[in-house]
């Protein structure tokens, strides 16, 4: 049996009506691995805690409720009640029994088993306030109450955030490690293991005292005296002679009990001055253990194990080894028994390195489960996300708004485009995401909905280029008299006169083309067309439509922003920062080379005066780099005073050119019904 559902009212941030069943939040767990993820206060620990308080753990840790565990109303005022239920799934026959006085069935006609938690607020004879709790099982309109036995079944084991591992594992009134060792088997099942920790204790304690009296069985006696002779010789002349009994004294340990002893007990490990993340690991495999020991003797139940933050003063790598222990431990019980881990973490690096079908996305007081019964993704998407998504990617699930963009040049240049108008993204909480390529559908897809259920209400924009270049390969009755004289063969694909090819080889290969080598440059040049305003404009506009249409079938927050003119570099070269990237460009070109500010004037200057296209096809056809140039032209724009920042800014939010950008950053911060 799993924990396959948690449904939470008025706990906490979760409002919700328990008589309704309309529950404040709602999470769908699944067998195995769990992974909740979100940005801070999105409702990780609420979740954590509201398990334990409806199961309860293993070690018996003391979980207090205390006022802020109810949900306050927008009017400031606490609820009076909160609800905790739980609902466990794929019960075997010997569970089902165990159960049983409990059952109920799903829809298909399944066990299954509802637990709920109740907690109100009440007052007695003398206007005292206590809490009531109550536990109860089954169906709300046969519920009763679940019995001690019965919960002990259901006992989870938990692994807290460590903020200092060692004064768990030392003794003190912290130290949890008493808690865990009572758990365990050795003692929790054994009493003879008990006796004989304890026969142990009165044995040393027997050899203490000897010691102290200057027994003669104790070796090297005569290197001191009986200190308890010498107390009480003392004590003697301090009472008279009816109360001489009380000068009686000896110097001995206390009777210790079995939790005092456990009390003194420290875990030490044989490496002196281990760090903190090094005793996070430590008190983590004894938490380890003792599930490990709770499976040896019990296979019944969720065996449920809840660890909050497990990334806490733990570094990257210590993270991943972690997480791929936990995975394999599950494979490795689970022909035993049933295995479930609700894990919860803010680490990208950890986030990006399991299968995305484990995650839980908490966002905007949503639970967002990740597997393939809730997203459009298919099995080969989880691959390739698998495959790609790294940790500059993962921050996708820590944002208030995302960007996916192409190419490392959006990547560069977006936050400081968006400094520059007034909507810092970082300020946002926006995530900008380097697709590498065109392949946003995986990512947007991961965040689309099936069943028609409740949308993430997470604004992503995705800025693309419209790739329409102002020029083509064609042939037509402009150019096919200067064509023909240089072919070999009138015999061409006269029936594909007038289309339009991005390359001249295209139009080579779907014209069948025949001529010498030496003409080759000839007739590309001739072929070679600028397309006019109408067409241009056709093209730009068919092919942004295609794009803004691509998701719209999907449930997701999504709106695509495509460049006005073929790419991103291309449109800005027609914005008012074409002077300023037409300098980078010269500084990526000319930076690392002899005589470069030269060379960089002499660029600047023929380009000022010519073509576009001739200026673009410096990152087509040389060594200029998109990343570098962006780089560079990131930089001046982060340097310019405040005078030249202000009117770059009036003309970048009144150019065309710049429009699509400007919008993206808007949407993704919520702003995109702005002016």
């Amino acid at each position: 049996m799993y924990l396959s559902e948690l449904n939470l009212y008025n706990f906490r941030r979760f409002s919700g009506s328990y008589k309704n069943k309309q529950p404040g939040l709602v999470v769908h767990f699944h067998k195995g691995l769990n992974i909740i993820i979100g940005e801070n206060d999105s409702g990780k620990t609420a979740i954590i805690d509201a398990i334990r308080l409806m199961l309860g753990d293993v070690s018996d840790d003391f979980q207090r409720i205390t006022d802020d565990d109810f949900h306050a109303t927008k009017s400031g005022l606490d609820e009076n009640t909160f609800q905790i239920e739980g609902i466990f799934c794929d019960l075997s026959e010997r569970e089902a029994g165990i159960f049983l006085d409990w059952l109920s069935f799903d829809k298909k006609g399944n066990y299954e088993l509802r637990i709920s938690l109740s907690v109100e607020k009440k007052k007695n004879d003398n206007d005292q306030v206590y809490l009531d709790h109550k536990i109860v099982a089954g169906e709300s309109s046969s519920s009763m109450p679940l019995s001690a036995s019965a919960r002990s079944f259901l006992k989870v084991t938990y692994l807290k955030p460590l903020r200092n591992a060692n004064d768990e594992l030392t003794p003190g009134f912290r130290s949890h490690l008493p808690k865990m060792l009572m758990a365990h088997s050795t003692f929790s099942k054994d009493n003879q293991s008990k006796s004989e920790l304890e026969r142990i204790m009165k044995s040393a304690n027997l050899e203490i005292e000897n010691f102290f009296d200057g027994d003669a069985n104790v070796s090297d006696q005569s290197s001191h005296a009986s200190l308890n002779t010498e107390l009480s010789k003392v004590l003697s002349q301090l009472y008279d002679q009816q109360d001489q009994s009380k000068s009686k004294v000896s110097l001995k340990l206390p009777e210790a009990t079995l939790s005092q002893i456990l009390n003194q007990l420290s875990l030490n490990p044989d490496s002196r001055n281990l760090g903190l993340g090094n005793m996070n690991l430590l008190f983590i495999a004894t938490e380890l253990a003792l599930l490990d020991d709770h499976l040896t003797h019990t296979v019944y139940g969720p065996n449920l194990m809840l660890v909050e933050e497990l990334e806490a003063h733990l570094h990257v790598q210590a993270q991943i080894r972690l997480i791929k222990y936990i995975e394999k431990y599950i494979e490795s019980h689970q022909s035993k028994a049933s295995m479930q881990f609700i894990l919860t973490s803010h680490s990208v690096s950890l986030t990006a390195s399991v299968d995305q079908k484990l995650l839980i996305y908490l966002h905007d007081g949503q639970a967002y489960p990740m597997g393939p019964s809730y997203t459009m993704l298919k099995e080969e998407d989880y691959r390739f996300l698998n495959r790609f998504l790294d940790a500059t990617k993962a921050n996708l699930f820590f944002a208030k708004g995302l960007i996916f963009v192409e190419g490392y040049a959006e990547n560069i240049l977006l936050p400081v485009l968006a400094d520059l108008i007034g909507y810092s993204l970082h300020e946002n909480g926006i995530s900008i995401v380097n697709v590498g390529g065109r392949s946003f559908d995986n990512y947007v897809k991961l965040f689309s909905r099936k069943n028609g259920s409740i949308p993430i209400n997470l604004p992503i924009s995705i800025v693309r280029d419209s790739d329409v270049r102002p020029y083509t390969y064609r042939i037509n009755q402009n150019n096919i008299d200067g064509i023909r004289e240089l072919l070999t063969s009138n015999d061409f694909n006269k029936n594909r006169m007038g289309n339009t090819y991005s390359t001249f080889n295209q139009l080579q290969k779907s014209l069948k083309l025949k001529f010498s080598n030496e003409n080759f440059s000839k007739i590309s040049q001739i072929a070679y067309q600028l397309l006019d305003g109408d067409e241009l404009a056709t093209s730009q506009g068919k092919k942004a439509e295609k794009l803004e249409n691509a998701y719209h079938d999907l449930n997701v927050k999504q709106q695509v922003f495509v460049s006005p003119a073929w790419t991103l570099e291309y449109s800005l070269l027609k914005s008012p920062l074409g002077d300023l990237l037409l300098q980078s460009i010269a500084d990526a070109k000319f930076n690392l080379k002899a005589d470069a500010e030269n060379k960089k004037r002499e660029f600047i200057a023929t380009s000022q005066s010519g073509d576009l296209i001739q200026i673009y096809s410096q990152f087509e056809h040389s060594d200029v780099s998109k990343a570098e140039t962006a780089q560079f032209l990131a930089e001046k724009l982060y340097n310019l005073d405040e005078e030249k920042r202000n009117k770059l800014k009036v003309a970048v939010l009144g150019n065309s050119y710049c429009a699509y950008l400007v919008d993206a950053i808007k949407f993704a911060c919520g702003r995109d019904e702005d002016d």
